[in-house]
């Protein structure tokens, strides 16, 4: 169960801003962020079964009085939207994607505490191609650590791991799960198109990928073209 106080979160962060020395995470542990902490819960935000994290929207907050670190994290899936949220309550918008037609394959960025910056890995959706970093969101305090890929033959699903009070990240791992090769060989199980307007509307028009569709107009165009 995911407990949300931020009393804890807000305690953290004002001893860090009085001066408590950090304590570093150990790179190269499989964990992009912090240590475990006594006052972390459990949390994690996953696609549905059979679709492939795009991209992370989330909020950065700041720390220290000058360092952002990445506080809050919802992964974009490749059809239908993710199930749960790393972290909870406000700060300043931040995402980073993949290149269209790419999926994410593991995760980079820079650490402290927590996670100062988080990158995606992002290749070809049918596997080939080289693997490469998007942008990330964050700051580039820290230091570098990953990357932290999924196995051959496999693709990001979601992240787990932890966050203070249900607040703030602590830190993040990786879910991974077997690539699906489809019948238009683009990695990601298909949906079925739309068959009605009410479909596109309310950001259904999200949900399709075989086709998949730029925006609301351009799904109730081709919904309207096979009535």
């Amino acid at each position: 169960m995911k407990v949300k106080g931020l009393g804890v979160a807000v305690a953290v962060v004002a001893a860090l801003t009085v001066g408590a020395a950090p304590a570093l995470a150990d790179l190269g542990d499989g964990r992009l962020g912090g240590p475990a902490a006594t006052s972390g819960v459990e949390d994690d935000t996953l696609c549905p079964a059979g679709q492939a994290v795009t991209g992370v929207e989330g909020a950065t907050r700041t720390i220290g009085g000058f360092i952002p670190i990445v506080a809050v994290a919802t992964v974009q899936c490749s059809g239908d939207g993710a199930a749960g949220t790393m972290g909870s309550g406000g700060g300043s918008a931040g995402s980073t994607s993949c290149p269209a037609g790419q999926v994410a394959v593991g995760i980079a960025g820079r650490e402290g505490d927590f996670v100062d910056l988080l990158q995606l890995r992002c290749q070809n959706a049918d596997g080939s191609g080289p693997i490469t970093n998007s942008s990330g969101f964050g700051g580039g305090f820290g230091t570098a650590d990953g990357p932290y890929d999924c196995a051959a033959g496999t693709v990001l699903t979601g992240l787990r791991g932890e966050s203070i009070g249900g607040e703030t990240i602590r830190y993040v791992e990786i879910v991974c799960q077997a690539l699906i090769v489809d019948e238009d060989g683009d990695g990601i199980a298909d949906t079925p198109p739309p068959a009605a307007k009410a479909e596109c509307m309310a950001g259904g028009w999200q949900s399709f990928n075989n086709p998949s569709f730029r925006n609301q107009g351009q799904c109730v165009r081709y919904v309207a073209t096979r009535q």
